[in-house]
């Protein structure tokens, strides 16, 4: 839904969107405790305002934030949700809610099941660690295949240092992807660093994400490795991943979604994780729509 609007002290035309998502079905965790059913009805409603201008100079400038989170989004030095932009032939900029450079250099795993069951990979940046601060920058500039990535949390802003700097490349050619990514830090007064690396391949009608990434915090190492794959036919799409984090949780899923017309999707799911001995499995089936 558009509602357009004129600004005229900016003398450019606003262009404010209004979208949505909704989905009801049943989810099955089997760490629910007695008497605590472990299978439970899952429903909601969710709306999403965005808008977008370009100013006399040809800046293009917006924003977007679900409307359940407009508190967040208004949280000034401590922005939670959404994200405020910028843009022109100097790239984009971006604060908010705005994830790690690293993050958006290698991507994200498909979705599993119709609630997202899946545990991909793990960032430091934006809040990822606790003592991790809100409103985070976000600098990105694209140059034929090439896009890169520069991002940071907020600025120091309590007695204890946490924040985390990040820096982000891919570039795509063929049917190919590959990405890097470094962030360096503080978490809670401790250094931490972590580097990641990714490949994806996308050849009709599939798709695979592979990533490795290694982190350092206070001299210790950890490491986190997985892979996402994706097969679309028709209006079929199965979904898996498995993915080892780093806490040596493992995790793997496999989904099924059938997208039935106009912005319906009949999604499945099936997760399971396992850490220090404790297995939990989790299902989810249902029926998710957007508009």
């Amino acid at each position: 839904m558009v509602l357009a609007s004129w600004a005229s002290s900016v003398n450019a035309q606003i262009e404010v969107n209004l979208s949505g998502n909704a989905r009801f079905g049943l989810d099955y965790d089997s760490a629910r405790m007695a008497p605590v059913a472990k299978a439970q009805f899952n429903a909601r409603a969710r709306m999403e305002i965005e808008f977008r201008g370009v100013a006399d100079n040809g800046l293009r400038f917006g924003a977007n934030f679900r409307i359940d989170q407009a508190g967040g989004a208004a949280g000034n030095t401590a922005m939670t949700e959404g994200d405020v932009f910028i843009s022109g032939a100097f790239g984009r900029l971006s604060m908010g809610d705005v994830g790690s450079a690293a993050e958006w250099a290698i991507g994200e795993f498909f979705e599993i099941g119709y609630t997202g069951l899946e545990m991909g990979p793990e960032f430091l940046g934006n809040g990822w660690l606790a003592g991790g601060t809100p409103t985070s920058v976000l600098y990105e500039y694209e140059l034929g295949g090439f896009r890169l990535f520069a991002g940071s949390d907020q600025l120091q802003s309590g007695p204890v240092k946490s924040q985390i700097s990040s820096i982000g490349a891919s570039y795509s050619f063929d049917r190919f992807t590959v990405g890097l990514g470094h962030e360096t830090g503080r978490s809670s007064g401790t250094k931490v660093r972590h580097t990641v690396g990714g490949v994806e391949a996308a050849i009709d009608p599939y798709s695979i994400l592979v990533m490795y990434g290694h982190k350092n915090l206070g001299g210790a190492s950890f490491k986190q490795y997985g892979a996402s794959a994706s097969a679309t036919l028709k209006d079929h799409e199965i979904a898996a991943y498995y993915m080892r984090r780093f806490d040596t949780s493992r995790n793997v899923g496999v989904g099924y979604s059938y997208d039935l017309g106009k912005g319906a999707v009949l999604g499945a799911g099936v997760n399971r994780s396992s850490h220090l001995g404790v297995t939990t499995r989790q299902a989810d089936l249902g029926l998710k729509t957007h508009f």
